[in-house]
Order: C-alpha cells, then sequence, then structure tokens
C-alpha cells in the first residue's frame, strides 16, 4: 500500500489542471462554472422570474433521512450503531449551513459521523472565510462517540483539505484504513480518495486487508465502483457526489446524473450482489445554491445485525 506522501504526490499531480478552462476532454468533464456569461444569464434569469428565491429556501431546508440496514456480518457488539453521513456541503455556495447543520448533528445524536467527500464548490477560488465555516461544522461532528471522518471529493483540493479540514480535526481517509473496536467486536472502515475525477482512489490496494474476515465498511465520493466493491467483499458503501440530480422534474426524476453509474445508484439505497449501498442526495448545492424536487439531506444510517 502506498505511503500517505506517495498518495499525495499523485494527487497533486493530478490536481494541476483540474478545474481550469472549459471543458477537459481527458475526463469528458464540462466547467460550466467557467463560462461566466451563461452562468450569470441563467441565475438572472431565475432572479427575475422570482424562481431564485424559491429554489435556495429549497436548498436549505435540510432534512435527516433515516436508513436501517440489517447486515449479516456486522459483529453484535455493533447492533443499533449509528453512522451521521454528510455529503457535498459545498460550503461556499451555501455558507448557511455553517449556522444550520451544528445543531441538526447534535440532536442526531449517532456514534460516528461520515464526511463522503466535496467540503467546497470553487476549487480556484481564495479560500477567505470557508474554513471558519467548516471549523464549527466539524467541531460538532466530532463530539461524537467515535468522532467524525472524511475523505475528498473531485472539488477538494489535497492541500486546502490538510490545512483546513484535517487541521481542525477531522480525521482524512487518504486511501486509507482503520478499525473501530466495541470490546472484542470491530469493523473495518476504508476511505477513498476521489474516484470520479481525480481516479486516485484504488480499492485494489487494500486487497491483502479485504481477504481477512470481518465487516467492511467503504467511504467514497461517487458509487462508481461499485461492482468493484462487490469483487472485494465491502458490506456496506456510502457515497454521495451526484446530488441526487439537484434540479429535478417531479418525482425526483433527475436532469443531470454527473456518474458514470447506473441510474439506479445515484441515489438513495442500492444493492449489488451483497454489497449494501446509499447515495447521498447532498448536504449542499453544486454550483447554483438552488434545488428543486430534491430535498438536502444528511442521513442517520442504523446498522442492525441480519439473522
Amino acid at each position: 500500500m502506498l505511503e500517505r506522501k506517495d498518495i499525495f504526490a499523485k494527487r497533486i499531480e493530478k490536481e494541476k489542471n483540474c478545474g481550469r478552462g472549459i471543458y477537459d476532454a481527458v475526463n469528458k468533464t464540462l466547467y460550466i462554472e467557467n463560462i461566466p456569461l451563461i452562468y450569470n444569464a441563467f441565475s438572472r434569469f431565475l432572479q427575475i422570474t422570482g424562481i431564485y428565491k424559491k429554489w435556495k429556501k429549497n436548498a436549505l431546508a435540510v432534512r435527516i433521512r433515516h436508513e436501517t440496514w440489517y447486515l449479516k456480518r456486522l459483529p453484535a457488539r455493533f447492533e443499533e450503531f449509528r453512522i451521521l453521513q454528510i455529503s457535498d456541503l459545498h460550503i461556499d455556495s451555501l455558507p448557511e449551513l455553517a449556522e444550520i447543520l451544528p445543531g441538526m448533528i447534535k440532536s442526531a445524536a449517532c456514534d460516528l459521523v461520515v464526511f463522503t467527500g466535496d467540503f467546497r464548490f470553487g476549487i480556484h477560488c481564495p479560500d477567505n472565510k470557508i474554513a471558519a465555516l467548516l471549523k464549527v461544522i466539524i467541531e460538532e461532528a466530532n463530539k461524537a462517540e467515535y468522532g467524525a471522518l472524511g475523505i475528498l471529493g473531485n472539488h477538494d483540493y489535497l492541500q486546502y483539505s490538510l490545512d483546513n479540514v484535517e487541521k481542525p480535526g477531522l480525521k482524512l481517509l487518504l486511501n486509507e484504513s482503520l478499525k473501530l473496536k466495541r470490546n472484542d467486536d470491530e469493523i473495518m472502515i476504508i476511505g477513498l480518495d476521489d474516484i470520479h475525477y481525480y481516479k486516485t482512489g484504488r480499492l485494489f490496494d487494500f486487497r491483502e486487508e479485504l481477504q481477512k474476515p470481518g465487516f467492511k465498511l467503504l467511504l467514497v465520493h461517487s458509487p462508481e465502483i461499485y461492482r468493484e466493491a462487490a469483487l472485494y467483499g465491502i458490506d456496506l458503501y456510502l457515497c454521495g457526489h451526484t446530488h441526487a440530480g439537484q434540479i429535478c422534474l417531479p418525482g425526483g426524476i433527475p436532469l443531470i446524473s454527473n456518474s458514470r453509474s447506473p441510474l439506479q445508484y445515484n441515489q438513495g439505497r442500492w444493492q449489488y450482489r451483497r454489497v449494501s449501498g446509499y447515495t447521498s442526495a447532498g448536504t449542499g448545492a453544486s454550483g447554483l445554491p438552488l434545488r428543486w424536487n430534491c430535498p438536502p439531506e444528511i442521513t442517520v444510517h442504523r446498522l442492525k445485525v441480519k439473522k
């Protein structure tokens, strides 16, 4: 397995051109935010029609969603273990979340909090007040019995994340694993780097650990490696990235998925062979701070032993 310095070197090399220009042909990514004319015109149109204000209100109406999982390999001591998932904060798009989320995290009263990537939106924007906004959320999350863990997404530059996400107290898993223990029982948690854009997260590097018996939880930004997760015996796969569309037709039908996965893996609960998975609809908003027919969420995952 690569050491942290080697992981950092690979990530930094990939970051050199990320987010610059209008279109990345290699990764087939359009940066509409780098086309001010289109971006600003659409925003202005929504403001004139009155839609902008309504859709921003939707984006701030964060709900707590509850999911219960019956898992065959879950150790008995982890019965009723509760994991709070927060994904895709994009805190610079919605700074109001710094006031909303700490109280919601406290009321959720979970054993562990996990952040599944994309702490910010503007990749090349100055840091300004973003660090302070993240700090109050991280501090509350770390009050959980097992604290808080995080992984990086495709909007998270490495050095910024080390300085302003990890340094204030959030433990980042950068292609790393750890074990949580309750008395004699334990579960393994693996956190991968971004697999969607940078493609620097590799489950293959954990193949020896994954051959050992026991319950395995995977944290990764996108649902795109669901097949690989099944191959390596992952029990529960938590991710985000898609925002469940963010702007959707009635019934929650997404206009854009922003994922290379089939639609059934891009929102909510899913199952692929023995892997149970969940793709968060996201807590924040990417680009314009708006949502329609797609409520933002933080998610409480309640784990139970399947009899």
